[in-house]
């Protein structure tokens, strides 16, 4: 029975090519229109999750709540140097905020004026007392190159302090003897 009605459809097909390819194009059409008003492609992955489930519901009045966590593109830069990425952190940074039709802002959470001006302050309690720690002990020649900061300033730091530092460790000059002297004249000190 199966055999005998494929075989009609066959023949009948093969009698009447021309209404076959008419009404294949026209099974075509109205698959195409059907297609496209009832089915949708999205690559948001959001949308591919029903709203209907309540973990979806609060995770949308979560993304309300906090828009501005929304749409993010997060870029992390390592370099060979802490200098060297902070310099090409600034200077993406820089060239992203040159184009404001494409991106809405862009922030630095580690850098910025802010950072610039109160670094120290965000730093661990021991990182900031050994760094003051480093600052106390190069104040004396932080306050000559800060007077003079071209290069004979520098040379005139340089010659003032080998003495110091050769004397301090060989026992012979404290700090208390290396902040007097330093506010006179420049002198040799003895090594005997």
């Amino acid at each position: 029975m199966l055999t005998s009605l494929i075989g009609r459809v066959v023949l009948a097909s093969a009698r009447y090519p021309l209404i076959v390819l008419i009404l294949a194009v026209a099974l075509a059409a109205a698959a195409l229109v059907y297609c496209a008003r009832h089915f949708a492609m999205t690559t948001d992955t959001a949308e591919l999750i029903s709203t209907k489930h309540e973990w979806r519901q609060r995770e949308l009045a979560y993304e309300a709540a906090f828009p501005s966590l929304q749409k993010l593109t997060v870029v992390v830069i390592d370099g060979a140097t802490p200098e060297l990425a902070e310099n090409a952190a600034a200077r993406l940074a820089a060239a992203l905020a040159s184009k404001p039709e494409r991106f809405g802002s862009v922030r630095r959470p580690d850098g910025g004026p802010f950072f610039d001006c109160n670094g120290l302050l965000f730093l661990s309690p021991d990182k900031v007392k050994a760094t003051t720690k480093g600052l106390l002990r190069g104040q004396l020649y932080l306050a000559a190159l800060a007077a003079d900061p071209s290069l004979r300033g520098v040379l005139a730091t340089i010659t003032t302090s080998v003495p110091f530092i050769t004397a301090s460790r060989l026992g012979q000059v404290t700090f208390e003897s290396s902040v007097a002297t330093s506010s006179a004249q420049p002198r040799m000190l003895s090594l005997r």
